[in-house]
């Protein structure tokens, strides 16, 4: 190989956390910001040398004989290497299918084996085959000439766009996920909570490979010596003198320029011969940056809407931020990445599933130029995806909204989109948000709801029409849909027309309460209820969300019967889980500052694959550590005792668990409910109301984050107060339901408050445990539960304090300036482990204000 002539090889070098260009690269323009790197020698003598990180081009010669740029971003410079090296995490990054096992080795060796395949520039499939030369697979390129590298066809090797970070410790974590304690790889269902990271890599660099001795660095080092990038560190080129020069500043004021901003698009030309275009991708510039990661999923319709829409790309956080953009097929998920980019911003890190249309294609290109870090969720595990459960809220609400308002099915997409803002502007109970809604903690300004609350969904208004003559009304009857965003005016609606058709238009208005009761308006209600429904279609009914909305009605008392099962080993009782009585059962928990509904998934192992703790027929002895899954997917361990106690703790007598209500937010008839007509019975000549609650059923949202519907006669005893304020807030306490009670309800609703508090103020007791009172209720209840739990917890405090008295004779007087106070012991358990605690405390009650 003749290196005088630019000749030379690419090597292939997993010890390298990031590529290197050596002499015979074309150095190029870098789109990315000017940076250095600090690469340590093994010789003490020769220390570090910082060099630049740019990018370079390579001439490779195919087979065929046809020529190719190879391009390399984001590379290590080494003027006096006569060869380059390789990253293969880095490589891989950039989608580049990249096989390194030997074709002498493999059983059945393809095309595909030992080569690296990649698209060019101009859609062509390049696959290079891989040499050996010693142990190292490498294959030969060459230098390219200005004129080659402007109209030869390119392949770009790692990515310009997306911040290679060589320190992650993304990909370790990743595949530590995938193995067992015994280095085999997991069974899908038994692999915990992670990610398949796809566009986040890290390589540690102990040393790069013995080829970089005295025949690449002779002339730099004058003999053998080892190169070790043991450390390779990153620092921004920009300095402050460079930009107090530029902006004519301050040296102080750019020194805190640069520490409060970020120079994603600086560019640094290489080569000033090229005349070739600069890349025209500027997306990490053009939007901005959002500090938050975003989930995202697609929901498919098995109907088309109106606008022919059959999918939905949401986009969601863990806090509760949620957006829905409807499309007509699955590939165009891209374009609703553009623009959630320019309405919301860029996050740092998009997650999703292992859907074709996400991870690749103009889908990953565009997080890749926006700089924006992808991660892939494994397959099978929706709760990785907090866009899985935006998904189903989403489709659970509209689904009710829509078979409320009795309108078209066709119009879903409207509706899940309004839904989804709705969801974005509402303050729930998340800890994140510290009181705020989504919509503020996404954007970071605060939430104006004025073209969300308006109208309900579907409700009737009337719009204006232009196009209507004299002497005909203007105001028309319609129904309101949604905002409409980024059509006309701040406040311009979405308004569906009696014949199928959506205005957007900015003047209307809800209708009065005196309209709805106008003979001549229920007639054109009437008769444009008829006509939308010959446009569009049929009224939402249950049956309809079956398929496309799983289980957005909870069933009731839904049949079910044993799966017939097949002959199979038994395990050791302590190994088969199906024994546990715990897995599987469902228990509250406190988390971030609420109560969540968690599961028991499995016991939890030590690093050596043995089960952690042990049983005991005492269960506050039963050391058990089982794994406990939350809705959202996040895991905690708890044992076994610490999982019955709350059980019990949410239990009555009979085994039915305590749930606590947080909101009512629907309600609906079936067609036992007595109607207004049927309010008043007469008995013995009295007229009175008829006490009836048949028929009604109550969606109930509660504490632990599920949604249920319950029988209105259930909740009228357990929940009065919240009831009957719902059924005044919505109008429908003047139903014969609820006319008879709530009044009543609400006139002594402080009474009834009062009597609900004191009912649960229970401060004896703490996790189940009776509190003593005095040093007395200690010992006593020792010898109740024999043990001297109590005892051991006032000596260890004793001992603690003691050294601070000194302790006098009977009968001495205390010192001049000492003065008597009482003291007493309060006692506690602890959560974590159920420890009894005791601490002395002095009668602060008798001492005088100072």
């Amino acid at each position: 190989m003749d290196i005088e002539n630019g000749e030379s090889y690419i090597d292939l070098d997993s010890h390298a956390d990031t590529c290197v260009l050596g002499c015979n690269a074309l150095k190029v323009e870098t789109p990315y910001p000017e940076r250095t790197a600090i690469v340590s020698f093994a010789d003490p003598s020769v220390g570090t040398v910082t060099t630049p990180i740019l990018s370079g081009a390579f001439l490779y010669t195919h087979y065929t004989g046809s020529q190719y740029i190879l391009v390399i971003h984001q590379a290590i410079y080494l003027e006096n290497m006569k060869h380059s090296l390789l990253c293969p995490m880095q490589v891989r990054e950039n989608d580049i299918i990249l096989n390194e096992h030997p074709k002498s080795m493999t059983e059945n060796p393809t095309s595909e084996t030992h080569a690296m395949s990649g698209v060019t520039d101009t859609n062509e499939l390049l696959r290079i085959p891989l040499l050996i030369r010693g142990v190292t697979s490498t294959f030969h390129v060459s230098k390219p000439t200005l004129k080659q590298y402007e109209l030869l066809p390119r392949l770009t090797l790692t990515s310009a766009d997306l911040t290679w970070d060589p320190q992650t410790k993304e990909y370790e974590l990743a595949e530590a996920a995938m193995l067992d304690n015994y280095g085999e790889l997991k069974e899908p269902g038994d692999r915990p909570d992670r990610f398949v990271i796809k566009s986040i890599s890290e390589a540690i660099l102990n040393s790069i490979d013995p080829l970089l001795n005295e025949d690449v660095f002779a002339d730099l080092l004058k003999e053998n010596r080892n190169l070790s990038a043991t450390s390779t560190s990153n620092r921004q080129g920009l300095s402050a003198e460079k930009l107090a020069s530029t902006w004519k500043i301050p040296l102080r004021q750019a020194q805190n320029t640069l520490r409060v901003t970020t120079q994603r698009g600086v560019r640094h030309i290489a080569n000033p011969a090229i005349s070739r275009r600069f890349r025209t991708n500027d997306r990490m510039l053009r939007y901005r940056r959002i500090p938050h990661t975003v989930f995202t999923d697609t929901l498919k319709s098995t109907v088309k809407s109106k606008r022919q829409n059959q999918y939905a790309q949401m986009y969601s956080t863990d806090f509760g931020y949620t957006r829905a953009y409807p499309i007509r097929k699955e590939s165009e998920a891209h374009h609703t990445l553009s623009k959630f980019f320019k309405d919301i911003g860029v996050p740092d890190v998009m997650v999703m599933d292992g859907a074709k249309a996400q991870i690749h294609g103009n889908f990953r290109r565009k997080c890749t130029e926006a700089d924006c870090k992808t991660k892939q969720t494994e397959p099978y595990t929706p709760f990785s995806n907090s866009a899985e459960a935006a998904i189903r809220e989403v489709k659970k609400s509209s689904g009710r909204k829509m078979m409320e308002t009795q309108c078209p099915k066709r119009i879903w997409d409207d509706c899940i989109e309004l839904e989804s803002f709705i969801k974005s502007h509402t303050a729930i109970d998340i800890w994140q948000l510290e009181g705020q809604v989504p919509q503020t903690r996404m954007t970071g300004q605060t939430a104006d709801i004025s073209q969300f609350f308006e109208l309900g969904w579907y409700d009737w208004c009337l719009y204006h029409d232009s196009a209507i003559s004299f002497p005909e009304d203007k105001l028309v009857l319609g129904r309101w849909l949604g905002p409409s965003i980024d059509i006309g005016p701040a406040m311009t609606g979405k308004i569906l027309k009696e014949n199928g058709n959506t205005r957007h238009v900015s003047t209307y208005r809800p209708l009065t309460k005196d309209e709805y009761h106008d003979p001549v308006k229920i007639e054109q209600m009437k008769q444009y209820t008829i006509q939308i429904h010959e446009a569009l279609g049929p009224a939402a009914k249950e049956s309809d969300f079956e398929d496309e909305f799983e289980e957005f009605v909870t069933p009731i008392n839904k049949p079910y019967k044993d799966k017939d099962t097949k002959p199979f080993e038994v395990q050791d009782r302590d190994e088969y889980q199906d024994f546990d009585a715990y897995i599987g059962a469902e228990v509250l928990l406190p988390y971030e500052d609420s109560m969540r509904t968690a599961r028991v998934r499995e016991r939890k192992r030590e690093a050596d694959g043995s089960l952690k703790g042990t049983s005991h027929i005492d269960v506050m002895f039963d050391t058990r550590a089982y794994i406990l899954e939350f809705p959202d997917g996040a895991e905690a361990e708890y044992t076994a005792n610490i999982i019955a106690e709350n059980m019990y703790a949410q239990c009555n007598a009979d085994g039915e668990q305590y749930l606590l209500l947080k909101s009512i937010c629907d309600h609906k008839k079936d067609g036992h409910a007595v109607e207004k007509a049927d309010a008043y019975i007469t008995v013995n000549n009295r007229k009175s109301l008829r006490k009836t609650t048949k028929g009604w059923l109550l969606c109930v949202e509660w504490k632990d984050g599920t949604t249920t519907w319950e029988k209105l006669a259930n909740l009228k005893e357990s929940n009065p107060v919240e009831v009957a304020e719902y059924a005044l807030s919505v109008g429908i306490d003047d139903e014969p339901a609820f006319k008879w009670w709530v009044p009543y309800t609400l006139n002594k609703r402080d009474r009834i408050i009062l009597a609900v508090n004191s009912r649960y103020h229970k401060r004896t007791h703490k996790f189940g445990f009776e509190i003593p009172k005095t040093v007395q209720d200690a010992f006593l209840l020792d010898d109740q539960n024999d043990n001297d739990l109590w005892a051991k917890a006032i000596k260890k405090e004793m001992g603690k304090v003691r050294i601070a008295f000194d302790i006098k004779p009977h009968g001495e007087k205390a010192p001049v300036g000492f003065t008597h106070i009482g003291c007493h012991i309060i006692f506690d358990v602890k959560m974590e482990n159920f420890q009894r605690k005791a601490r002395m405390v002095g009668n602060g009650n008798e001492t005088g204000t100072p």
